[in-house]
């Protein structure tokens, strides 16, 4: 699958128990377009806390567009890109 600019995935992530969608690539991934993240039922994560939401073979490009990475308390989620995975980390707000 290749995400292009009219690509736009969501990553719901929520309580009592974290949960979320994870996207799984068989083979390569083209990153593009917008990534949208969203925190469902009050749910605040915890400082460090790392949520995998995508995994494949191999990966070309990042998002054009992240939407959804404030969290409240001075948070937010950091979109970390590694070669056969992205993951969500939080971090503190600068």
């Amino acid at each position: 699958m290749e995400q292009n600019c009219s690509a736009r995935p969501l990553v719901e992530l929520g309580s009592p128990v974290p949960r979320g969608f994870s996207f799984f690539f068989g083979n390569s991934a083209a990153l593009d377009g917008t990534l949208n993240i969203m925190l469902l039922n009050s749910f605040v994560p915890d400082l460090g806390e790392a949520f995998e939401i995508m995994t494949f073979a191999s990966r070309s490009g990042t998002f054009g567009t992240i939407n959804g990475t404030s969290i409240a308390a001075g948070k937010r989620f950091d979109v970390i890109y590694g070669s056969t995975s992205v993951t969500l980390e939080v971090g503190t707000d600068p």
